[in-house]
């Protein structure tokens, strides 16, 4: 299903950290879970907790258990659980999980509160130009916005239009967060917008680092570490070459030449993987380039806000601009020529 029920980012995140704290502490799965199924943030997550305490009740495995669920939890979540109860080490792999998805929320939070007070400035405009297409109508004053829209009947128009607008905007996030595939020409032409692109990149490749940093220093063959790492970018950028690097490892080559064959990764991030593989850190080298990316995301961020305030403010001054000009081409302007005609001598 395109919009199944999937597990919120907020959820998700703060449900490995109950389960990696627990588990650090000594908490029978069993128990952890019996509070899940009783106490989750919503319905659907709590009919997910008792199918999974249902599973281990009977002896099964929480990997196991979290995969019947279908696409509720990232395979990422998933594959990384089972190498965790494989190797001994689920709970510092749930909490390492819950650390990346706050950060994740962070992330989201700082751009949604940059892009509040542009948001605000715009939709206030767009409620300025509302409120004078019904005082058009209702006081049969000249139609100085030129829409041909007048009157409750030509608000109704209008704001019809914007809910269109804006649910069309909201499907295409939704096609696009579920991956649809004829969204994948617009999504490759945002990488080619200048700034943009760049911002794109860094929070694929802080995705990609992390993810490869973890599931490195796992027991995870690479064979199945490489897809789940190349996935979590979330972008077909990336992810279409998955079979290509997969078998360029199983031929021999190392991670660095297997991905610099590709051609769609930057040569800063080639350089730390080569690094870390001669140094035989990887994992650590990987881990500290996540971190560099993000704060350059958080920097770019602010850039967005500023910039984004800059264009909606130009928008509105273009609005009130075209507002004053047709007033006075359709109100003054006659006027002035009228008084004019009445001035000169018979």
């Amino acid at each position: 299903m395109l919009f199944a029920p999937r597990i919120g980012t907020s959820a998700l995140a703060a449900m490995l950290r109950r389960l990696g704290t627990s588990l650090q502490a000594g908490l029978d799965p069993v128990r952890i879970w019996q509070r899940e199924a009783s106490g989750g943030p919503d319905a659907h997550y709590r009919r997910v907790a008792a199918a999974i305490l249902n599973h281990l009740q009977q002896g099964g495995a929480l990997a196991e258990a979290m995969q019947q669920a279908g696409d509720y939890f990232p395979p990422l979540v998933v594959e990384l659980v089972r190498v965790g109860e494989e190797s001994g080490r689920l709970a510092e792999v749930c909490l390492e999980l819950a650390e990346h998805f706050e950060y994740v929320l962070q992330v989201r939070r700082s751009f949604l509160a940059s892009i509040t007070w542009p948001v605000l400035q715009l939709l206030a405009a767009l409620g300025v130009i509302g409120l004078l297409i019904l005082l058009i109508g209702m006081f049969d004053l000249p139609d100085i916005l030129g829409l041909g829209l007048k009157g409750p009947g030509g608000c109704t128009i209008y704001l019809g239009v914007l809910f269109g607008l804006g649910l069309g905007g909201w499907l295409l996030y939704r096609w696009g967060k579920a991956g649809a595939p004829w969204l994948r020409p617009l999504k490759r032409l945002l990488w080619q917008v200048p700034g943009l692109g760049r911002f794109l990149e860094l929070l694929a490749l802080s995705r990609l680092a992390w993810s490869l940093s973890l599931v490195l220093n796992t027991d995870m063959d690479l064979r199945r570490a490489l897809p789940l790492a190349l996935r979590s970018t979330g972008t077909d950028r990336y992810t279409r070459h998955i079979d290509a690097v997969v078998e360029a490892v199983v031929q021999g080559k190392s991670l660095s030449e297997a991905l610099e064959q590709t051609g769609a990764f930057p040569v800063d991030f080639l350089d730390v993987v080569h690094v870390g593989e001669t140094s035989g850190q990887l994992p650590e080298s990987l881990d500290r380039l996540a971190r560099t990316y993000q704060d350059q995301v958080q920097r770019m961020m602010q850039v967005v806000s500023t910039v984004g305030t800059f264009v909606v403010m130009v928008l509105v001054g273009l609005v009130l601009v075209g507002m004053i000009w047709a007033l006075a081409s359709k109100t003054l302007v006659p006027y002035y020529r009228t008084i004019q005609e009445l001035s000169q001598p018979p």
